[in-house]
């Protein structure tokens, strides 16, 4: 038996060289005839992907093209089997690119590709899910959705149908909240002011905050920063008055001349 292109076998005789081959059963048998079954490729060979068996090329007291699995007839002198192999057409493979909103509503149509090549590149679609109370943050590849991985319009190379989950982020939800300014006393110094912000994250005084004309500032009695609440929060910057400069610029009186 001879052996085919190298492209074609994957594991095997290599293209030139000559096997012996135990051909097994007999099939059938005259005076100085014998029939044989051809044998199978892959009781030889491993094909490389997209090769395939073409036919096989037998030379005995029956020559001519068979399959394998058929039988020809092998004289006393002996003979030869060729197995001749074909590179196969692609098969086209249908990609699925689906979207899962994640408790979301609004998620694109599933997109269909086909390709002969192995993978498909799909355009992520421009829609957008929507959820109420969340904003949309992009699509992630695992079901969790705790991380983005691809956003609208992104290209995506798929060896395979794939379905995309909706990452949602919360909205903030706002609430108003007030800085008081009171000297040691607890007497007002200046305007309260009422700030928005946002739930559940720290709300501070900005430096600007913490100086007030002839007032010195005290931290260690001042509520400068606090998680803002639902019900609203309450600031509080101390102050303390700066005492006056006592110091008086002496002048001489000179009395006019006579």
């Amino acid at each position: 038996m001879y052996g085919t292109p190298e492209a074609a076998i994957k594991t095997g005789p290599t293209y030139g060289s000559k096997v012996k081959i135990d051909l097994g059963t007999k099939m059938g048998q005259s005076w100085n005839n014998v029939s044989y079954r051809i044998p199978q490729v892959n009781e030889y060979f491993t094909l490389n992907d997209g090769w395939t068996i073409d036919y096989v090329s037998v030379a005995g007291n029956s020559s001519g093209k068979r399959q394998p699995g058929t039988s020809f007839l092998l004289g006393m002198s002996g003979g030869s089997m060729v197995y001749y192999f074909k590179k196969t057409a692609p098969s086209t493979v249908t990609y699925t690119l689906s979207y899962d909103a994640s408790s979301g509503y609004n998620a694109p149509t599933a997109q269909i590709g086909k390709s002969a090549t192995g993978s498909y590149k799909f355009t992520i679609s421009t829609q957008r899910p929507m959820r109420d109370g969340y904003v949309f943050k992009g699509w992630s590849t695992s079901s969790d959705a705790n991380r983005v991985d691809y956003e609208p319009d992104d290209t995506i190379i798929m060896d395979g149908s794939k379905t995309l989950y909706a990452v949602w982020e919360r909205t903030p939800v706002t609430a108003n909240y007030t800085v008081k300014w009171i000297d040691e006393n607890s007497k007002p110094i200046k305007a309260d002011e009422t700030r928005s912000g946002n739930i559940g994250k720290t709300v501070s005084a900005n430096d600007h905050d913490k100086r007030v004309l002839d007032y010195t500032y005290e931290r260690s009695k001042s509520i400068e920063s606090a998680v803002l609440k639902n019900g609203g929060t309450v600031l509080i910057l101390c102050f303390t008055k700066n005492k006056p400069n006592l110091n008086i610029m002496k002048t001489q009186i000179r009395r006019p001349l006579k």
